[in-house]
């Protein structure tokens, strides 16, 4: 009786992975990625939606959960064949990966060019609508917040994002707490003029690349926070000796950098214009 209901539920788990890429597994990169005016809603894909979006991300989880640990391991996903259990994934991962093991690394595949489409500079976009705007709608794409330097709310809905004038919009703050996006998506700061404020917390996916590309705003940056990153090492924290500009940089909860105090002594020697705030108190810098 166990078994069955084993079997069912792998079934029921199988079928809805299935379900959701063949809906929304389609997106790739392309000039027609997000039209002059994309608005999810008009493609069945409403931002931010507990429904939708949102509950497509959670649901993902086991092959997000796969897909961090070969990222973490600098294992290709397609090579990694052997591989029988995952740790961080849901209690059904062990049952899918024995049981389906082919179709699991198909939807860690198909999952990863979701991820990559999300974060992908589209270059004909950043001609037509300009640099601010492409950013913004990269950040909002993957559920983090901007603002404007003409507002002082944060805009957290990719819908609500201005439909003309796009060049009177300029970026001034970015918040990618609790999102997917992943080093590529940072090229998307290349050209921005008036970015003040990055703030990076809970970002499982960014590595060293995505602070090295910190260094196309490194003339307006002034505020910067890494909390819980936990694939920055210290070659990534390197990169930030370069933005001359920084004034406050606060670091915390660095999982695979071996002595944060000793880095950031290193880096309050290499950067005595910067006002470095390390922390051990995650849930104070929340706020």
């Amino acid at each position: 009786m166990m078994k069955m209901q084993r079997k069912l539920e792998i079934l029921i788990m199988r079928t809805h992975i299935l379900f959701r890429f063949r809906r929304y597994g389609s997106y790739a990169p392309s000039h027609n990625y997000y039209g002059h005016d994309y608005n999810y809603q008009d493609h069945g894909y409403v931002t931010r939606s507990r429904t939708t979006k949102h509950y497509d991300y959670d649901s993902m989880n086991l092959m997000y959960s796969y897909q961090q640990l070969q990222l973490s391991q600098g294992t290709p996903i397609h090579k990694a064949q052997n591989l029988k259990l995952v740790p961080t994934a849901p209690r059904h991962s062990k049952p899918l990966l024995e049981l389906c093991p082919q179709h699991f690394y198909l939807s860690c595949r198909s999952f990863w060019g979701v991820t990559v489409a999300f974060n992908q500079v589209d270059e004909e976009r950043v001609k037509l609508a300009g640099p601010d705007r492409a950013a913004a709608e990269w950040v909002l794409r993957n559920e983090g917040s901007i603002k404007w330097t003409t507002s002082p709310a944060h805009l957290n809905d990719y819908n609500m994002l201005p439909r003309s004038d796009f060049e009177e919009y300029k970026l001034e703050e970015i918040d990618l707490s609790n999102t997917k996006v992943i080093d590529l998506g940072f090229e998307h700061l290349k050209n921005l003029k008036h970015l003040r404020k990055v703030k990076l917390y809970k970002c499982v996916s960014i590595m060293d690349d995505a602070l090295k590309n910190l260094q196309h705003v490194k003339d307006t940056l002034e505020h910067l926070e890494i909390i819980d990153c936990p694939m920055i090492t210290d070659a990534g924290l390197n990169h930030l000796i370069k933005l001359r500009n920084l004034k406050v940089l606060i670091l915390s909860a660095l999982q695979d950098v071996p002595d944060l105090n000793k880095s950031v002594n290193r880096l309050k020697s290499s950067m005595p214009w910067c006002h470095i705030v390390q922390t051990s108190d995650v849930e104070d810098l929340k706020t």
